[in-house]
């Protein structure tokens, strides 16, 4: 079909953006792989379920243009982005579980203005272990009636209240309760009727612009030196496909629920950020699902943890 130099001219230059799009996201897909490299690529790594479809679509514009290598190298890293993504959407393990025990996760926002609704869930629940983050001077007040249920209890001081408070039907271990400031986590080992147990509740921080890599370097090597079998329940700040929370796991011998949740919702939006997590016990079975109307910008994570029944 004839076109005049206006409309060439438009083609071309819609080629060229085109082309620089998919190359600039593609390179951003590639870039957010190399946490191997460096631990702040998993910056990168955060946005990769928004990067893919993006990626997508650019591709199929490509049909009908004369891109073959960059249609084949767009390809390619879309198809090793998904690879990355699916063991996060499996869920862990099929079939019914039985339970050994049950812990509720929650990062329950400094201006959280229904802290008892969240002190209600636990009671009426009643999860063996609780891992809160983000706890008020108001919300801690709240909390203090669970003290008599949790003989567990360790909660880490911060200046809006606490970073994080950790809680278990069993009393820790003597000696065995710790806490971090710096990086917001806390620990207690118990004691419960399957054996000893280390319980770990973490709040890390957004990986950009802090010192990402060496931050988490720092809470690999603490948690990696606490005695397992472990449980680290929190707000990672971080996705489950992420570098660093695979290596976490390699130090801990813990591997992340799945499957994924979205659980981060500012404002109600549905950002598709699957950042807060429960690493449990390799080889050990779970479920997990979100509780929504705690008064927070993270929806809780309601999980129950044991074996395949029948076992």
């Amino acid at each position: 079909r004839f076109q005049t130099p206006k409309g060439i001219k438009t083609h071309k230059a819609f080629g060229t953006m085109l082309r620089l799009a998919i190359l600039s996201v593609a390179l951003l897909l590639v870039a957010g792989h190399l946490g191997f490299l460096h631990q702040s690529f998993d910056s990168i790594a955060v946005f990769r379920l928004h990067l893919l479809p993006v990626l997508g679509v650019m591709l199929i514009a490509t049909f009908r243009l004369k891109m073959p290598v960059l249609r084949i190298f767009g390809g390619a890293v879309a198809m090793v982005s998904v690879v990355t993504i699916a063991p996060s959407v499996r869920e862990m393990g099929t079939g019914p579980i039985e339970a050994d025990w049950r812990l509720f996760q929650q990062n329950m926002m400094v201006r959280n203005r229904q802290p008892a609704d969240v002190a209600q869930f636990i009671m009426d629940r009643k999860p063996e272990f609780v891992s809160l983050q983000e706890i008020s001077h108001n919300g801690l007040s709240v909390l203090e009636p669970l003290k008599a249920r949790y003989p567990g209890w360790l909660q880490c001081p911060d200046w809006y209240g606490a970073g994080v408070v950790l809680m278990s039907r069993w009393q820790a271990v003597q000696g065995s309760q710790g806490c971090d400031a710096i990086e917001k986590i806390g620990w207690m080992q118990v004691q419960t009727a399957q054996g000893p147990l280390t319980v770990v509740a973490v709040h890390m921080n957004w990986p950009w612009p802090s010192n990402y890599a060496g931050r988490q370097r720092r809470i690999q090597r603490i948690l990696g030196e606490l005695p397992q079998p472990m449980v680290i329940a929190g707000d990672f700040n971080m996705v489950p496909w992420a570098t660093s929370v695979r290596r976490l796991g390699e130090r801990t011998g813990t591997a992340v629920m799945t499957p994924l949740r979205f659980s981060f919702r500012p404002n109600g939006l549905q950002v598709l950020l699957p950042i807060d997590q429960v690493m449990v016990p390799a080889g050990m079975q779970g479920r997990s699902a979100l509780v929504a109307g705690l008064g927070s910008d993270h929806f809780g994570l309601w999980v129950r943890v044991g074996r395949a029944s029948g076992r």
